[in-house]
């Protein structure tokens, strides 16, 4: 049963929304997609180094390419993980946030249930795309990245209610 058709559908949108956006990235062929991620990579360590560069935690050389791009190779791969984990922290504040609209008992575990599903056609769906692959330890990150948004969103409430 829906409180609000009119959140309900608006909240509803959002959701598909972000699905969207989510299988815009996963159907992307592999090379794009390194190149973008890479490149997203370098501006993220390039703004941090600034940044700790200018409170005196680091001392690196920015203008040393073969340096900055070492660290980008480095932690590359992080950032890529933390991509899903981020995809699918905002896909269970969109999905929670819809069903609160209905009546649905166990609203935690429909979100949980939802995300995993979402997660797996995306990895499998990804086993169609040039150059990518469809990999269950992706499965299990945007499932963690799900999992952390209940588990802060449940501490909040239960904080809020003392």
């Amino acid at each position: 049963m829906i409180k609000s058709k009119r959140k309900f559908i608006i909240k509803l949108i959002l959701v598909l929304l972000w699905l969207g956006v989510i299988f815009f990235f996963s159907n992307s062929n592999g090379e794009e997609t390194g190149v973008q991620s890479q490149s997203i990579t370098k501006i993220a360590i390039t703004y941090t180094l600034k940044l700790t560069n200018s409170i005196n935690i680091t001392n690196i050389d920015l203008s040393n390419e073969e340096t900055i791009n070492k660290i980008v190779d480095e932690y590359h791969p992080f950032i890529r993980k933390l991509a899903h984990f981020t995809e699918y922290f905002i896909l269970a504040i969109l999905v929670l946030i819809l069903v609160k609209e209905t009546t649905l008992d166990k609203k935690y575990l429909f979100v949980i249930l939802f995300c995993i599903c979402i997660a797996t056609w995306d990895e499998i769906h990804q086993l169609l795309i040039s150059e990518r692959q469809g990999r269950i330890i992706d499965v299990l990150i945007d499932t963690t990245g799900c999992i952390a948004y209940l588990i802060i969103n449940k501490l909040f409430s239960i904080i809020k209610k003392k």
